[in-house]
Parts: structure tokens; sequence; C-alpha cells
């Protein structure tokens, strides 16, 4: 037979762990400003991409424009959602990628390292959203 007290024992001393481990892990100043800023800049993608498909006439737009042989993707409107998504699921990524480390001495160094990186990506993908729109609509 199943042993329930023995489950509900397991998964309620989890949950107080995981909620230590997140307390944890927003304590340090510099993960917070990390989300802020990644918040910030991925709303920022969004707002960008929604502009850019509210102002779309035609069936086909320019995805990817390379400066030596041109245009190289053309499709819809809709797969420009794809980009700030993937730089929602990057941070995350890397934001549980930090936390699987908070236990660890160099918890400080890795978070770091792996927020920054994930917040970098997203400018990055803000640089291509804004190339995006001056290869379509200017």
């Amino acid at each position: 037979m199943f042993n329930l007290g023995g489950i509900y024992d397991y998964l309620y001393q989890a949950k107080s762990e995981g909620f230590e481990e997140l307390r944890r892990f927003f304590s340090f100043r510099s993960v917070k400003y990390y989300f802020l800023a990644f918040g910030l800049a991925n709303l920022l993608a969004w707002l960008e991409v929604y502009y850019m498909n509210r102002q779309v006439i035609q069936d086909y737009i320019v995805l990817h424009y390379n400066v030596d042989l041109g245009v190289s993707l053309l499709g819809g409107a809709k797969q420009l959602y794809v980009i700030p998504f993937l730089g929602l699921i990057f941070f995350l990524a890397n934001a549980l990628i930090s936390l699987r480390f908070t236990r660890q001495d160099n918890f400080y160094f890795l978070s770091n390292l792996l927020l920054g990186s994930a917040l970098l990506a997203q400018f990055f993908l803000l640089c291509g959203i804004a190339a995006l729109y001056l290869v379509n609509f200017q």
C-alpha cells in the first residue's frame, strides 16, 4: 500500500526547502536587478513586435536579412513573436540553472554569469527586432 503520510511529508518538506532556496536566490540585489532589467527589455521586445505586427499590410515580411546575400527568409508577421519568446525561454532556463546552484559557494559568480548572459542575449534580440523594423518599414 501507499504511505500517504510519508508522501505528504516529503512534498511539504520539498515545498519549504524550495521556498527557502527562492528566498536566498532573491536575497541578492544583483538578481533582483537582472530580473527587473530583463522584464523591461522583454516587455519592450513584445511591444516592438506587436507594433510591427499591427503595421503589416502585406502577406509576407522579411524575417532575416543578410548583408552579403540580401533577404534570406520571408514569413508571416505572426512569426515575429518567436523572437521575444525565445528570449524569455533563454532567460528562464538560465535563471533555473542559476537557482540550482544556490547552495554552492560560488553562487554569486555563477548567477551573475548566467543572468548577465541572458540579459545580453535579450538586448541582442532587441537589436535584431529593430533591424527587422528598418528592413521592413523604412
